[in-house]
């Protein structure tokens, strides 16, 4: 079994944290048996042609430029679809995929119009087509999972103690676990072994201690922690289970197509937030009239705050529920 991790959103000052975990099914754990396999389904998705593709999120979405999000959208869409997932609007399917945050996206009122910008049309077909596809590759795309982290949320972790690169280490590894948990039901061996890859999470290096508290009942090995990637073993063994995961925290991580199209997901899924944040404030009776929409990266934020003022004021609300303290 092979999962993959990647994040959106870590950067900006509005706007939730987005992070996400896919979950593979694979025929062997040996390195250049899963790079032929992936090789097998970039095929399988480059038939489908040029306008759906699986890269680096960063690569593919440009704002302002047409087409860029629907791209994202399709492969969401179809990823959502080889995972089980049936339901035609986002907010359905976040109960299932986002069960940690889905009462406090209930909870953030500028998350109320997240279906905008998902709609269907041409990516049911997208979506019925890439799973036609996907399902011969060795390679098999089985469970998706993510965090959709508010502001508000984000704040109160950072209060209780923790500081952005743990906050995301944690949330990304509970992740993992989560998904351990469903291979496990899944693939019922009692031999298990798990291939973890992560783009590296900032400028960190070390993960031992996170793994270790994340995975208490397993004996951590540290392979090794360099400048360029960071990985660990992990062991577990009892009459009932034996399982090894191994964990890559590597930079440009997300130039592996698997984390890539975590990353594409994360992406797609913080866009549709920041689009539901700006029609939201967009809309309140003391909005300016051509209140220009904002990514929520620093400066940009800082601007957008001083637009939506008479806002805030009005409505007495509280900044802690918009603004990340880091």
């Amino acid at each position: 079994m092979l999962i993959a991790t990647d994040e959106a959103g870590y950067g900006p000052k509005l706007g939730p944290l987005v992070i996400v975990s896919t979950l593979w099914k694979m025929p062997t754990s040996d390195a250049a048996g899963q790079a032929a396999c992936f090789e097998t389904f970039q095929k399988a998705t480059s038939s489908l042609g040029k306008s759906f593709s699986i890269a680096d999120s960063k690569k593919l979405f440009k704002p302002g430029v047409a087409g860029s999000l629907a791209a994202l959208r399709s492969v969401t869409w179809a990823s959502l679809r080889a995972s089980g997932r049936t339901e035609t609007h986002l907010r359905d399917c976040l109960a299932t995929i986002v069960p940690c945050d889905f009462q406090a996206i209930l909870d953030t009122s500028w998350l109320d119009e997240l279906d905008d910008v998902w709609g269907i049309g041409n990516d049911l077909e997208f979506g019925m087509a890439a799973d036609k596809v996907w399902s011969t590759s060795p390679a098999r795309l089985i469970a998706v999972r993510a965090r959709i982290i508010p502001p508000r949320q984000f704040n109160e972790a950072c209060e209780a103690g923790m500081n952005k690169s743990d906050l995301l280490s944690s949330a990304t590894l509970g992740l993992v676990a989560d998904l351990v948990d469903v291979a496990r039901d899944l693939v019922p061996k009692r031999a298990k072994q798990f291939d973890v890859y992560c783009d590296r999470h900032g400028g960190r290096r070390f993960y031992g201690g996170i793994l270790q508290h994340t995975f208490p009942e397993r004996t951590l090995h540290v392979e090794s922690e360099t400048s360029q990637q960071s990985i660990y073993r992990l062991e577990r063994e009892s009459k009932q289970l034996s399982e090894q995961m191994r964990v890559r925290f590597t930079v440009k991580g997300d130039s592996y197509l698997p984390v890539s199209l975590s990353s594409m997901i994360a992406k797609f899924l913080r866009e549709c937030s920041m689009h539901s944040f700006n029609a939201y404030f967009a809309k309140r009776p003391k909005a300016p009239a051509a209140l220009r929409p904002t990514a929520g990266y620093p400066v940009d934020a800082d601007r957008y705050l001083l637009d939506i003022e008479p806002v805030i004021a009005s409505e007495n609300i509280d900044r802690r529920t918009l603004v990340r303290s880091r």
